[in-house]
């Protein structure tokens, strides 16, 4: 039998009695609770009872989190091993999957580099497990790493400071080798867009209800606009909307297009074996929003800056429209028509106040 304490949750084991290859089965998961979010604990008591052992599941609040926090109800938490364990306003829980504290979560910003003739030379990830970080104020945390020699990147987190409930990620790649440098970027945020105890009880049922809208522009490139079309608490249709600057060439809106089905064997996404996103919406039970910027040449002793945002409504009660793009470009600096993907500063400064209030940078 299963016990659920204020703080501690408790799921029955095998009795020692049974032949150890059983006793080895991994242990079952409350309904509501998935793998990822529970950890057990090694000082854990059994619960007595006849013939069971019962161990301890860790609730999240032991995981020691960061959070992030602005001047909106949006919550940004981060493990302490670098990974990002949600994304929260109020009632909604924005991501889909909570990762235990020794886990990754399914959030992905990878860098990937390319040879001279254009083949893949290699790939890594700018945050997860292991990745050192530092948060910066209340709102904003900062990754470094070194994905390969002469290459320094510095990823930046950051939660808007305005009325806004938006989030950006913000990456420079700067090459101090003395050859040029050519990268790409992807990345996927999983979506559960839902009241969290929705989200919790049936990860993959809440997914099929999210609407996933991609919209060519010709300032943003490719964008993704979200929208839970199940009702939640109150009525409310919670949406998010994702963009790239200066502009995503590709897209993927399920996790099997950007991990592939043979990720928990070989561990390496999809997305980094193949040239492009496939660019074909795709609604499953694994919501992402996926986006791949373009292909970016450094020159020695140079910095390429690029930001991938999001904006978040609690409440969206028409489907998503092109309409809406306006909502991101309220984000993002201006991107000239005639601005190809090159090495060099990406943000420029706005060409209105409007944009301009939207983000005030807390990082130098």
């Amino acid at each position: 039998m299963a016990r659920l304490g204020a703080a501690k949750r408790y799921v029955s084991s095998p009795p020692s009695s049974f032949p150890a290859a059983v006793r080895s089965v991994p242990l079952p998961v409350l309904r509501g609770f998935s793998r990822e979010s529970v950890m057990i604990s090694p000082t854990a008591l059994p619960l007595r009872s006849s013939g069971n052992h019962c161990r301890e599941f860790a609730a999240s609040a032991d995981f020691g989190l960061v959070e992030l926090r602005a001047s909106t109800p949006l919550v940004a938490q981060l493990l302490p091993n670098g990974a990002l364990f949600a994304l929260r306003h109020g009632e909604t829980l924005l991501n889909q999957f909570l990762p235990g504290p020794a886990d990754n979560s399914l959030f992905r910003l990878l860098l990937r580099w390319t040879q001279a003739d254009g083949r893949i030379a290699g790939w890594a990830s700018l945050v997860g497990p292991g990745l050192g970080f530092a948060s910066h104020g209340a709102a904003a945390a900062t990754w470094t790493t070194t994905p390969t020699r002469g290459i320094t990147c510095e990823t930046h987190l950051e939660l808007s400071s305005s009325t806004v409930p938006a989030w950006r990620w913000r990456i420079r790649v700067k090459n101090d080798s003395p050859a040029a440098f050519c990268f790409d970027l992807l990345h996927a945020q999983d979506l559960g867009l839902a009241d969290e105890a929705a989200v919790r009880n049936n990860e993959a049922y809440t997914s099929q209800y999210i609407d996933l809208l991609p919209l060519h522009d010709p300032q943003l490139g490719w964008t993704i606009l979200a929208r839970q079309n199940q009702a939640m608490a109150h009525g409310r249709r919670p949406w998010i909307g994702f963009a790239c600057a200066p502009g995503a060439t590709a897209f993927c809106t399920d996790g099997t297009q950007f991990f592939g089905l043979d990720h928990r064997l070989i561990g390496v996404p999809a997305a980094v074996r193949i040239r492009s996103l496939p660019s074909t919406r795709l609604q499953g039970e694994l919501a992402v929003a996926g986006l791949q910027s373009g292909m970016i040449t450094v020159a020695p002793g140079e910095t390429a800056k690029v930001e991938f945002v999001a904006r978040f409504l609690e409440d969206h009660p028409a489907a998503s429209s092109p309409n809406d793009l306006e909502l991101l470009r309220e984000l993002l600096p201006p991107r000239p028509a005639d601005v190809a993907w090159k090495a060099g500063p990406l943000d420029a400064t706005p060409s209105s106040a409007r944009r301009a209030a939207v983000f005030q940078s807390r990082i130098a």
